[in-house]
């Protein structure tokens, strides 16, 4: 018999693995916001700012005694989270770290040919004169670096080459940040920027995609092979489909979920103990 989700029901459970039914005034300590953001599993960075920038409404709107300060601190002084990419810039705990490498072997490939096709093959040649400079000299900023004068028109989103080399270390993996100056990027060594530990550990591609599955479920409660592949951007559908084959009923069981307008129940699968 498949379980039977209330649309009442549904809601509740999506806000508590959100987040967002906890008492909204309990003094946060640091360790409260750390696990905070192990239970969301990362917190999508914005530079949108019309009353405060995006991470920190987010936070902000799961306590009211959230302070950005406090972010900056597990950021930039105790390394417990790093900036890493799911469908956007996100702050991701750094023992999820191991299971980034996946992503960046899976997507350097694809990554490499997207930033040709925006910038010309000119701005590779950044890269390693700049993994050189920061291993020597430290962390930078975009800005440090000279901008070249560009013939014609500029499109908004066009970077000069250096700008674009450090995204794309930073996005392949071989560059961190470490932190931010007002708003700007700074960008460092892997190593100087994540705990040893975190940057130690492996992960086989099997142990990956369960990870990458069972966590999303985890704060999701319910959802189709589509949201969990999503969740992250870290696995296919396929992948999620093909790990859903291998799964019993003490792990995940299909659900409906009873729609808000009345038409015909939604299906899903679910943590197995989703009913608690």
């Amino acid at each position: 018999m498949v379980l039977a989700l209330s649309n009442k029901q549904a809601r509740h459970v999506v806000l508590y693995l959100q987040g967002l039914s906890h008492p909204p005034h309990v003094k946060q300590s640091l360790d409260d916001l750390y696990k905070l953001i192990c239970q969301m599993g990362f917190v999508q960075v914005d530079s949108i700012q019309w009353v405060e920038r995006a991470q920190h409404m987010t936070l902000f709107a799961r306590n009211q005694t959230y302070r950005p300060k406090h972010l900056k601190k597990l950021i930039e002084k105790d390394r417990l989270l790093f900036e890493g990419w799911t469908h956007d810039a996100s702050i991701v705990p750094a023992e999820f770290y191991p299971y980034w490498r996946h992503r960046f072997d899976r997507q350097n490939a694809r990554l490499r040919k997207s930033f040709i096709h925006w910038q010309g093959e000119g701005f590779l040649d950044h890269c390693d004169d700049l993994l050189e400079l920061i291993a020597e000299k430290g962390a930078i900023r975009s800005r440090d670096l000279e901008k070249p004068a560009r013939d014609g028109p500029q499109q908004m989103w066009q970077w000069h080459d250096g700008k674009a080399a450090l995204e794309f270390l930073w996005r392949s993996g071989k560059l961190a940040i470490s932190g931010r100056d007002g708003f700007q990027k700074v960008y460092n060594m892997t190593e100087r920027a994540l705990p040893d530990r975190n940057l130690a550990a492996r992960v086989s591609k099997a142990e990956f995609i369960d990870w990458a599955c069972c966590s999303a479920l985890d704060r999701l409660g319910f959802a189709t092979p589509s949201d969990i592949a999503r969740y992250w951007g870290l696995v296919s559908i396929a992948e999620v489909r093909e790990w859903l084959s291998h799964q019993d009923s003490s792990k995940v069981i299909s659900l409906e979920v009873e729609t808000a307008n009345n038409s015909k129940p939604k299906p899903f699968i679910a943590r197995a103990d989703i009913e608690d």
